[in-house]
């Protein structure tokens, strides 16, 4: 949180009005998603705080994390408000936060409890096949993934999609290497 607080500091201090409505409204209306300005929100961010589309983006998903934060903790705008400045947030950012919490938070609190897990897709099936040249071949091991992610529905239909990937070696390897370590942060939170 102490980064998010550190990008969001300047834009709330400059103008905190702006900032609830360029940032913090908008963030909290997309979660559990992420959110892209809108063009013209864009060049109000420009002229208002001089935030390059860049900047516009690493401040929304700070924004975004700070919901998400007191969403998983259950603060209401007060509690809010006293976690950021035990983080090391300003009273102008935290009240800016904290009021734009309040105002939303019933709202986001539904749309998150709705999705599973906080994440629209989850993994379901994995095909792969393994392509061996027979000699002589340039072309060296490939190996072809294809993944499935299903998301369920409001219906309670989930709905599928599917897409293929290929590694060469070194690819193949560096992508069981981060399965393994995701796999292995999962172990320790059971």
């Amino acid at each position: 949180m102490h980064d998010a607080i550190a990008r969001l500091e300047p834009l709330a201090q400059k103008d905190e009005r702006e900032f609830q409505a360029l940032f913090a409204v908008p963030a909290i209306a997309a979660l559990p998603n992420r959110f892209e300005h809108h063009p013209l929100d864009l060049e109000r961010a420009f002229e208002t705080f001089g935030s390059a589309p860049e900047d516009c983006a690493r401040a929304s998903t700070s924004a975004r994390e700070i919901f998400l934060r007191a969403a998983s903790r259950g603060a209401d705008g007060e509690a809010l408000a006293r976690i950021m400045v035990e983080e090391g947030a300003s009273a102008t950012l935290a009240s800016a936060c904290a009021s734009a919490w309040t105002a939303g938070m019933e709202d986001a609190l539904k749309r998150i409890r709705a999705t599973p897990f906080g994440a629209p897709k989850i993994l379901t099936d994995v095909q792969w096949e393994l392509r061996v040249p027979l000699t002589g071949s340039e072309r060296g091991l490939l190996v072809g993934l294809d993944l499935e992610l299903s998301e369920q529905t409001h219906c309670g239909k989930p709905t599928r999609e599917t897409f293929n990937c290929e590694f060469d070696h070194a690819g193949l390897v560096e992508f069981f290497g981060n399965v393994e370590k995701i796999q292995s942060q999962l172990d320790a939170l059971t």
